[in-house]
Order: structure tokens, then C-alpha cells, then sequence
């Protein structure tokens, strides 16, 4: 899903800037024609809406994954998910110029009925990341939507009281269950618990330093 989400903002941005190009153009063709009161409504017109259109934009791709991933998990539509492969495919940036790394992961899923589900999912990670571990983790998802799958931070889980009987009926299934620590840092950092361990306690000792 964040693939399409990316895909989806960079038509946004491109139209965007379409728009305030043919705005200027007609405002530039016509300017002379304008008196001297309706030129400074013009000119503040137009940064107005160019400055407005830009946040607009940012408010849009800061926050689209996140409502589309909080408004999932209030309706319910979560599951357990094990990472199987991944595979990092190409940098992305986004309007600030600020770098991420798009990876492929090959998931199974178990839904409610501990059913299971070979999907793929497209993920946005910190550029920095390396490898990623397998093991579990939980993705929002819809049996009528399979692909508008996102990988949940666990802080998030946390937030979401709603989901504390889904992730007790999953550790109450017997299944081997490996948690993974899910961490959104400038895009999504996965690894495993002992790993954010010895970066805790490394962080620590150089603070006390």
C-alpha cells in the first residue's frame, strides 16, 4: 500500500505544480489589464493559494498512511503477520528531499480463523536499514482488500486498547509466536528485541559518559 500511496502523492505533487504554473501564466498574461487595487488581491491571492496548496500537501503525505492505518485498526481489521523474506528495492524521497528505502516483503498472514494467507507487501523504511530479521509482526488487513496491507509500529498497538483481545486470542493459539520491535523512525526501523536492547543500553552508557 505505501507504494500506491507514493505513486498516488507523486501525480498529487505533479498536478499541484501544474496548476499554480498555469495560475501564474494567466496571471502574468493578464496583469497589465488588471488596476492597481485588484494587482496587490491578485498577488496575495496567489501566494496565498500556493503556500496553502503546499501545506495542504504536506499535511496529505505526512499523515495518509497513518489515518489510513488508524482507521483500519478501529474497525478491527488487523491480523498476525510473519515476515518470511525481504528485500529492499529502491530509494524514495519525498517533497522535503528526505530519503527512505522501499522494501518487498513476503508475508503469511493469519486472520481471526487462523487461516493463512501468502501476500506481498510494500513497505517505507528508514533509509539506514540494512537487513531485517524474520518474524512477526502485526498489518492492518481487509479479506476484501488484501493489498491494503501497512505494517503496524507497536506503539501504536499499544495506543489501540480495542486491540488487546485480538493479540491475546493470537497468544493464546499456540502458535510460535517471535515478536518483532517495530519502530516508525523516518520510515519504519524492524528488528528484533534483543537488537534494540543493546542499542538502548548503548545509547545509555555513552549518555552517562
Amino acid at each position: 500500500m505505501q507504494l500506491k500511496i507514493y505513486q498516488r502523492l507523486n501525480q498529487i505533487l505533479i498536478g499541484l505544480i501544474i496548476s499554480i504554473i498555469v495560475v501564474l501564466t494567466l496571471v502574468i498574461i493578464n496583469f497589465k489589464s488588471f488596476d492597481s487595487s485588484i494587482k496587490i488581491i491578485v498577488i496575495v491571492g496567489f501566494f496565498a493559494f500556493t503556500i496553502l496548496s503546499f501545506f495542504g500537501f504536506k499535511m496529505l503525505e505526512y499523515n495518509w498512511d497513518k489515518y489510513l492505518i488508524q482507521k483500519m485498526i478501529l474497525k478491527g481489521q488487523v491480523a498476525l503477520a510473519e515476515i518470511v523474506t525481504s528485500t529492499p528495492l529502491y530509494p524514495i524521497k519525498d517533497s522535503a528531499s528526505h530519503f527512505y528505502r522501499l522494501w518487498q516483503f513476503d508475508m503469511i498472514i493469519k486472520d481471526t480463523e487462523l487461516q493463512t494467507h501468502k501476500l506481498t507487501l510494500y513497505e517505507k523504511m528508514n533509509y539506514e536499514v540494512k537487513t531485517i530479521p524474520t518474524g512477526n509482526v502485526y498489518v492492518t488487513y481487509d479479506p476484501e482488500k488484501p493489498k491494503k496491507l501497512f505494517i503496524i509500529p507497536n506503539g501504536m498497538i499499544g495506543r489501540f486498547t480495542n486491540l488487546m483481545p485480538l493479540v491475546s486470542f493470537y497468544e493464546k493459539a499456540n502458535l510460535n509466536i517471535k515478536y518483532l520491535d517495530v519502530i516508525d523512525d523516518k520510515g519504519l526501523v524492524i528488528r528484533t528485541y534483543k537488537d534494540s536492547l543493546k542499542i538502548y543500553n548503548s545509547q545509555k552508557k555513552n549518555e552517562s559518559k
